[in-house]
């Protein structure tokens, strides 16, 4: 496996013979571990010995000689071999393994800490305990500093795929990842977990964001890009309100040049279409080509998905005329973009009022105004208005904190928000945003009384 030369009957041989003599519980921690690495590197997975691997249990005494980077390849070797994956039993190798790593944490170098929370992420198992101590020794001076690109990004998209919202442990290897005498070394895979893992965790640094961004530019670089990554900083720069233009045209040249769209599958289709509608785009052809895809691809039963590709056909019906190669791809397919727009409808009327809208009517109602809540507003794409003032043709918005990203000291607005609010207004509504931060400083009911009537009296002045 070191010196990648696969052997299939030779490994299958070896297999079997593990089986045969029961080297598995007899050969010790470095003999079960170099087995699983060996096996994982090759990408073989005779049967047997996965059944074997799945079952293994150890005694104790074993467990515990387990090395901190035996205990990483382990578990590394398992997720790369699919052994206790998501929805399956850990299986006791992997439990024990797992809990183990608490106690080898404290001499566990980043690499090690890197292979295992990617391993932990892959596996879909998120221990608290665990993740606090490789965390908790990820902070100290040395081992931080001693972190190469690639434990630089994995560490980061480990613990955003998990769900762990330690934003500030991410914040500061992003920060890391882009000083001058590591960001040189920064791959394009690495700027896509990055920025996917900061978008992910609802972090927007901005300069962080264009120091990683322009990675891209080395042309050493962005030969290796994959469609995973490119939809991934696609989706992750549009989700953190980030457009960049050049990066906009960059990775727009690179699908339709090489042809890319033709083998992306139904999620890249969508966050890519989502994507190119947040950052308004004009890209015909790429736009155009991203619709073929979709209609090349038989599955879309995915409510999100349709969700994100209903946002691009109103995009496009708004700039049809700039837009007319994605208008004859549109129409050719048929009766789905309006299956989208049903799909986008029930998922709008699953909504419920949260106590900050509800405060917000109350107030309107205290200055004498007319306000309904909740209302589906199907001349305009299916959007649902927080508030509407039909008086004015006026919706107000009261965006809470899920409707922005944190960006240093500062609430930004999502791609997601952004968008709604830029199609309300093509589409003839006036927009009052209400946001939550803002909201929250206000006093008393009087001083709420006086904001929202500046608000709307701003917004009435111009109709």
């Amino acid at each position: 496996a070191t010196l990648d030369l696969p052997n299939k009957g030779l490994m299958d041989a070896l297999a079997h013979r593990e089986i045969q003599e029961g080297f598995l519980t007899s050969g010790g921690p470095q003999h079960v571990s170099n087995l699983a690495w060996a096996y994982a590197t090759l990408a073989f997975r005779p049967p047997a010995l996965m059944a074997a691997l799945a079952t293994l249990q150890l005694p104790g005494n074993m467990i515990a000689r387990f090395t901190s980077q035996e205990t990483a390849n382990t578990l590394w070797a398992f997720a790369n071999l699919e052994i206790g994956g998501p929805g399956d039993p850990p299986g006791p190798l992997v439990a024990a393994l797992t809990l183990h790593m608490v106690d080898v944490a404290s001499v566990s170098n980043c690499q090690e800490i890197s292979s295992t929370i990617w391993a932990l992420a892959t596996l879909g198992r998120r221990d608290a305990t665990v993740l606090q101590a490789l965390t908790a020794r990820l902070r100290e001076a040395d081992v931080f500093r001693s972190c190469t690109a690639q434990g630089l990004s994995i560490i980061p998209w480990g613990l955003a795929t998990l769900g762990v919202q330690d934003r500030a442990t991410v914040l500061a290897l992003a920060r890391r990842a882009v000083q001058e005498e590591v960001l040189p070394t920064v791959g394009v895979q690495a700027v896509s977990n990055l920025l996917w893992a900061l978008a992910r965790l609802g972090i927007r640094d901005y300069e962080v964001s264009v120091r990683l961004i322009t990675r891209l530019w080395d042309p050493n670089v962005l030969p290796s890009i994959t469609n995973h990554a490119i939809v991934s900083i696609m989706w992750a720069c549009a989700h953190l309100g980030i457009r960049h233009e050049k990066l906009v045209t960059l990775l727009s040249e690179v699908i339709l040049r090489d042809g890319l769209v033709q083998s992306f599958d139904s999620r890249e289709v969508a966050n890519c279409a989502w994507a190119e509608a947040v950052f308004g785009s004009l890209q015909d052809d790429l736009l155009a080509g991203l619709l073929q895809r979709v209609r090349a691809l038989e599955d879309w039963s995915d409510v999100q998905q349709q969700s994100q590709l209903h946002q691009l056909f109103i995009h496009i019906r708004l700039h049809q005329e700039e837009l007319p190669k994605s208008m004859t791809a549109m129409d050719a397919l048929g009766d789905f973009p309006a299956r989208c727009q049903a799909t986008f409808h029930a998922a709008a009327q699953d909504s419920t009022q949260s106590m900050l809208q509800q405060e917000v009517m109350a107030t309107i109602r205290e200055l004498g105004l007319e306000g309904q809540q909740e209302v589906l507003l199907t001349d305009a794409g299916g959007y649902t208005a927080d508030v509407l003032l039909a008086d004015w043709n006026t919706v107000v918005e009261v965006d809470g904190p899920s409707h922005f990203v944190q960006d240093r000291e500062q609430w930004m607005p999502t791609g997601a928000t952004l968008l709604k609010h830029r199609q309300l207004q093509r589409l003839g509504y006036e927009v009052i945003t209400v946001p939550f931060y803002e909201w929250m400083a206000l006093e008393d009911s009087a001083s709420r009384r006086e904001y929202m009537a500046d608000l709307i009296d701003d917004t009435v002045a111009g109709l």
